[in-house]
C-alpha cells in the first residue's frame, strides 16, 4: 500500500519540488580517463598540485631588469642573454638586461619587465628613456598568484567544461573522479499516440512528447536514456512497465495519465506497487497535474500529457531532480530576468508559465498561445517566463530557456 505525503503547506511549486529534490542523493561516483571527463560532474574537488604560475614569469615580451638599475634615467643596459619558455631561469647581474618573452621564467635577480615598445633597442644594449614611468614588479606574473598548491580550483559538483578539462590537465589529473551517468527511463502513455511515420487518423496524435523530451535529455551530457517505451492506457501494462523501469534506472519520467480521468492510470499504477506520492497537482498553468513520487527508493515524475505542459514541467521542475541526481552543486534553477509587458497575463491563484521570444537584451515578448496543446507557440519561442499569482505580466520576470541544465 502506498504512503501519501503530499504537500499541504503554502510553499511555491518551485519550493515544493526543490524540497523533494534536496532529499535525494546523487548517484555513485567512478574514475574516468581525462579524455572522457568533459560533460561529467566532479565527485571530488579539483585541487592544485602546485602553485600557478609555478614560478615568476613574464607577462610581456621585453627585457627583464633590476628595479634599482632604473633609478637614474635615461639608463643604458647591456643585453647579456635571453630567457626562454620551457627553460630554467637564468641569472641577471647588476646593471644589465635579459631579453624575455611572454611566459618565460623571470631571471634570478630580476624584479621588473620592460616592454619592448618602451625602450630603444640597439642590438647589444637597450636605452631606457628618462620619461618612462614604470613600477617595481611591472609585467611579472608572480608565483602562486592564480592559486597556491593545495587550494581548490573548482569544488565537487561542478560540470566539467572545456576550461575545467584544461585545468585538470594543468594540475596533473590524468584520471578524474566523477558521478556516473544518470540513467533515465521515459515512459510515454496514451492510446491516442502513434509513431511519427505511422498513418495518423484525425482522432489520433503523433507522439511529439517523447521527441521533445528526448531533445531536452540529449542536451544533458551526464545522462543516459536507458529506456524509452510507449504504454497504452492500461493499468496492468503500466504497472509492468514501471516495475521493469525501476529495476534499471535512477529516474523515471512519465508523460500523460496523471490527471483524474477514467483512463489516467499513472497514480493508481504507482500506488499499486507501493509508491509514496510526494505531490500531485500544483497551482501552475500549464502543468497542474504534475506528480512526484518515490518508488523502490527511486524518484518518479509524472508529467502532464499536453505538449507545452510537458516542456514546461520538464524544464522548470524535472530538471531540478535530474541535476540533483547528477551531483551538480548548483542544481536549483538559475533563471535570468527579462522585461515583459502584458498586464493581461495574470491569475489570482496560479503560477503562470508563458512562452516568450527574446527580442533584445534583457527583454522578451509574449507569443500568442492557444493553451497547453499549442506546440506551434512553443516551437516559435526561446523559453518561458514565470508569473506568480496575483501579479501581472509586466516588469522583470524570471526567464527559463528550453533546457534541463
Amino acid at each position: 500500500m502506498s504512503t501519501n505525503r503530499e504537500r499541504t503547506d503554502t510553499a511555491s511549486p518551485g519550493e515544493t519540488v526543490a524540497r523533494w529534490a534536496d532529499s535525494l542523493s546523487p548517484v555513485e561516483s567512478e574514475d574516468v580517463e581525462l579524455s572522457e571527463a568533459v560533460g561529467r560532474v566532479l565527485a571530488v574537488p579539483l585541487v592544485a598540485d602546485r602553485d600557478s604560475p609555478p614560478l615568476d614569469v613574464s607577462a610581456m615580451d621585453g627585457y627583464a631588469v633590476r628595479w634599482e638599475d632604473l633609478a637614474n634615467r635615461p639608463a643604458v643596459l647591456p643585453v647579456i642573454g635571453e630567457a626562454r619558455i620551457g627553460q630554467p631561469p637564468i641569472e641577471l647581474g647588476p646593471h644589465s638586461a635579459i631579453r624575455i618573452v611572454t611566459g618565460a621564467p623571470v631571471p634570478k635577480g630580476a624584479d621588473t619587465v620592460l616592454r619592448r615598445e618602451w625602450v630603444r633597442e640597439h642590438g647589444t644594449h637597450i636605452e631606457v628613456p628618462a620619461e618612462l614611468g614604470v613600477s617595481r614588479g611591472q609585467d611579472i606574473r608572480f608565483q602562486g598568484e592564480n592559486i597556491s598548491a593545495g587550494q581548490t580550483v573548482v569544488p565537487e559538483g561542478t560540470l566539467v567544461t572545456a576550461p575545467i578539462l584544461g585545468a585538470c590537465a594543468g594540475f596533473g589529473y590524468s584520471r578524474v573522479r566523477v558521478f556516473r551517468w544518470v540513467r533515465v527511463a521515459l515512459l510515454v502513455t496514451g492510446n491516442e499516440l502513434v509513431a511519427v511515420d505511422d498513418t495518423v487518423q484525425p482522432w489520433q496524435l503523433r507522439d511529439s512528447n517523447s521527441w521533445s523530451l528526448r531533445g531536452l535529455l540529449s542536451m544533458v551530457p551526464f545522462l543516459e536514456l536507458r529506456l524509452l517505451q510507449h504504454i497504452p492506457d492500461d493499468l496492468d501494462q503500466m504497472v509492468a512497465a514501471l516495475t521493469g523501469a525501476l529495476d534499471q534506472v535512477d529516474l523515471v519520467l512519465m508523460t500523460g495519465g496523471v490527471s483524474m480521468g477514467d483512463t489516467d492510470f499513472v497514480r493508481p499504477a504507482l500506488e499499486k506497487i507501493g509508491a509514496t506520492i510526494v505531490f500531485h497537482k500544483l497551482p501552475i498553468r500549464p502543468g497542474k497535474p504534475l506528480l512526484g513520487a518515490m518508488c523502490h527508493g527511486r524518484p518518479v515524475m509524472g508529467l502532464p500529457g499536453n505538449p507545452v505542459s510537458v516542456l514546461v514541467t520538464a524544464c522548470r521542475f524535472a530538471g531540478m531532480v535530474l541535476r540533483r541526481l547528477g551531483g551538480l552543486s548548483r542544481w536549483k534553477p538559475q533563471p535570468t530576468l527579462v522585461e515583459v509587458n502584458d498586464p493581461e497575463v495574470s491569475n489570482p491563484t496560479l503560477w503562470l508559465y508563458r512562452p516568450v521570444r527574446l527580442v533584445e537584451q534583457a527583454a522578451a515578448e509574449f507569443l500568442p498561445t492557444r493553451g497547453s496543446g499549442d506546440l506551434v507557440s512553443a516551437a516559435r519561442s526561446d523559453g518561458f517566463v514565470e508569473i506568480p499569482p496575483n501579479t501581472a505580466g509586466t516588469g522583470l520576470r524570471h526567464y527559463y530557456p528550453w533546457s534541463l541544465l
